[in-house]
């Protein structure tokens, strides 16, 4: 099913892993599996071009959507900050930008 098929994806910080940007449904779609078969799509596409991981992003604070992609699979990874950093180290050396 769609629940299985996304927990072979996760919240990761690689290069060249795709994105979900944002899923929005409308209200009275909500808490009815709406979200989660658009997920469903999303996951068997990127599965038939190849890609084994995906990429989300969640705002600060919103704790119902981090446990929607958790309920689903996803794992935490770094901030988008201690991204940049690990980038910004790996482009200079090991160097992360810090004074």
């Amino acid at each position: 099913g769609p629940a299985t098929q996304s927990r072979t994806f996760r919240l990761t910080a690689s290069a060249n892993v795709p994105l979900l940007d944002w899923i929005f449904v409308v209200p009275l779609t909500k808490r009815r599996g709406a979200g989660t078969a658009l997920l469903a799509g999303v996951v068997g596409a990127l599965q038939q071009m190849g890609h084994r991981h995906l990429e989300s992003v969640i705002c600060t604070g919103n704790h119902a959507s981090a446990m929607w992609h958790w309920h689903r699979g996803f794992t935490m990874g770094p901030t988008i900050r201690e991204k940049v950093r690990q980038d910004f180290a790996a482009r200079n050396g090991g160097r992360d930008g810090r004074a």
